[in-house]
């Protein structure tokens, strides 16, 4: 048994990889064997390929058994669960779902899988990552998966395993036989021999790299790269095709990549629990108040006044102005006292008084408005109109003021009217409160 990821293929939608794995062969055919779903959902898995909005929208690859392997449905059900947990541990088939179709037309079994490329939630995912650890992950599964069905361990001579055994459509198996017979011949003994025999015949290597070559064939246009084993400048051909591999697995072979497969299953089982499955902090705190108008207008206006005080006022300034002289009514008893909240506009205009609010006593004040008249109501109301044409000057002059000096005492007047107005206000409302609950007594 052997497990492949499929290269160069991806990056469309879900109908090409699907009616491969469901309908015809690469050459258009119909399949002797019908495919079947083995395990999964056809719709669900493309309904996540088609709505990635990523360039890489699936992985897909095959577990395939030799002609003389013939799995039972409950190991190939159990090959399947293990496979679930060694490459995507911590994500179900809700986070991910595959989709399994089992091939059966060349004569062994093919448990083909197709995996989207992002989870249900809409994050990316990729099961088989590149790097080293994904490759060293697949190896010990696959070596632990034929120990356990007591099927032989793949072996290879080092030359055909440099190609992926898939790309029958390239020249890459054709030139991996050749180099091999060739080394068989005594032709070629090592990457320089090899160099030298294209570069001879009509072709030419355009690079050559630690473990690989690129080569320009006579009768194409573009490069080829070939990387592997043979392709390394020290290796022996000959070494390399006497080179024997066990196919039965020793213990210590056994115990290295159950340990190698255990710490990289960890480590990727954390990674998925962290990033998929444990719930995200908000990125900012106090989002909702920093963002809010009122937050951001008394913001300005504090730093319009902090810039203001930064400049260096003259000693004329202090002595020669006078303080703003205010005959203040009683203030009224604050809403917090009483168990209540300010509105946000009268909360802002308190915040902008100059001074505190001087303390009051309530009992008298609650004497001095039961002498008041219903006629002094009418008073008041027209007094608030008063206020409210004396800041909207005030703040008209503001417009064409420069000196920060002259803005910030016109800045300060208005805080003094708007704290009138606010304790008016309230003074209105209390006497007409009172008002509408007096019982007359004929």
């Amino acid at each position: 048994m052997i497990i492949k990821i499929f290269k160069n293929v991806g990056k469309g939608p879900s109908k090409g990889p699907i009616n491969y794995l469901l309908g015809k062969d690469s050459e258009g055919k119909e399949r002797a064997i019908k495919p079947a779903i083995f395990q999964g959902c056809r719709h669900s898995t493309a309904f996540l390929i088609d709505q990635n909005h990523r360039e890489n929208k699936y992985t897909s690859g095959v577990v395939a058994y030799r002609h003389n392997e013939k799995p039972s449905y409950e190991q190939i059900k159990e090959m399947c669960d293990d496979f679930q947990k060694t490459f995507l541990p911590n994500m179900s088939n809700d986070d991910v779902p595959i989709l399994w179709v089992l091939h059966r037309e060349k004569g062994n079994t093919e448990l083909h899988f197709l995996i989207p490329k992002q989870t249900s939630k809409g994050q990316a995912f990729n099961a088989f990552p590149p790097g080293a650890k994904n490759m060293d992950l697949m190896k010990s599964w696959q070596v632990l998966q034929n120990d356990k069905s007591g099927y032989k361990q793949v072996t290879s001579d080092g030359f055909s395993s440099s190609f992926e055994a898939f790309e029958k459509k390239t020249r890459k198996p054709q030139f991996s036989k050749k180099i091999k017979q060739m080394a068989k011949d005594g032709k070629i003994k090592n990457r320089a021999d090899l160099i030298n025999y294209l570069n001879t015949n009509g072709h030419k290597v355009t690079r050559a790299g630690q473990d690989y070559i690129s080569v320009k064939f006579a009768d194409k246009e573009k490069s080829m790269r070939f990387q592997g084993e043979i392709f390394k400048p020290e290796t022996d051909y000959n070494k390399l095709l006497n080179t024997f591999q066990n196919t039965e697995l020793s213990r210590l072979d056994r115990a290295i990549n159950t340990n190698k497969l255990e710490k990289l299953k960890a480590e990727r089982s954390t990674f998925n629990l962290k990033r998929y499955q444990s719930p995200k902090k908000p990125r900012f705190e106090n989002t909702r108040r920093k963002n809010s108008r009122s937050f951001i207008k008394n913001e300005g206006i504090k730093s319009r006044l902090s810039c203001s005080s930064e400049h260096k006022q003259p000693s004329s300034y202090n002595t020669t102005s006078q303080p703003i002289k205010t005959n203040v009514a009683p203030s009224m008893p604050s809403l917090e006292a009483k168990g209540e909240s300010l509105p946000p506009n009268l909360q802002e205009r308190s915040e902008l008084a100059p001074t505190p609010k001087p303390s009051l006593n309530f009992d008298n004040f609650k004497n001095k408005l039961s002498n008041i008249s219903v006629n002094s109501t009418h008073q008041s109301s027209s007094s608030l109109s008063s206020f409210d044409s004396q800041i909207a000057s005030l703040l008209s002059k503001m417009a064409g003021v420069k000196d920060p000096l002259k803005l910030a005492e016109l800045q300060q007047k208005i805080a003094v009217l708007r704290a009138k107005q606010t304790e008016q206000a309230y003074k209105e409302k209390h006497d007409k409160e009172k008002q509408n609950s007096r019982i007359k007594i004929g």
